[in-house]
């Protein structure tokens, strides 16, 4: 990526490829640590957008959206795809992985989305030390799938 990125310096028509593959390589790691995360018989599968991935487990299905920035927090709109298809409906819960700060209304929208019976989980991630963080938010959604 380093190498990548010092070639956008140089030609700046590299720069929308270099940020494409950045926000791949983002998607991949996230996707390798939620396989690192899971409990014991989930499994991570790409999806149809507006989803990226799904965790299945014996006893629930979340779809996971990637939401990778450069420089500004994520923002309600960023959350909007997700919490708005229809494939969440079919879903026991939504979780959102993010490496950006979240804006100050996004809490009030997953706030808003619950109320209409739409589970969602935002994490902020930006490397294996938020394994935890993220695992955190897997398992809360697995609990409100499973509260038994």
């Amino acid at each position: 990526m380093g190498i990548l990125e010092g070639a956008a310096m140089i030609e700046p028509r590299l720069g929308p490829a270099a940020s494409a593959l950045r926000s791949i390589a983002y998607e991949n790691a996230v996707r390798r640590a939620l396989e690192r995360v899971l409990p014991d018989g989930g499994t991570v599968t790409a999806t149809e957008p507006p989803a990226d991935f799904a965790v299945l487990t014996p006893t629930a299905n979340l779809l996971i959206s990637v939401v990778f920035r450069r420089s500004r927090n994520i923002q309600m709109v960023d959350l909007a795809p997700l919490v708005s298809s229809r494939q969440l409906e079919g879903a026991d819960g939504g979780l959102v992985v993010a490496n950006q700060a979240l804006s100050s209304g996004v809490s009030e929208y997953i706030a808003t989305a619950a109320k209409h019976g739409v589970m969602i989980e935002v994490v902020n991630w930006d490397g294996p030390e938020h394994d935890r963080d993220l695992r955190q938010a897997v398992s809360r959604l697995l609990r409100q799938a499973d509260p038994a």
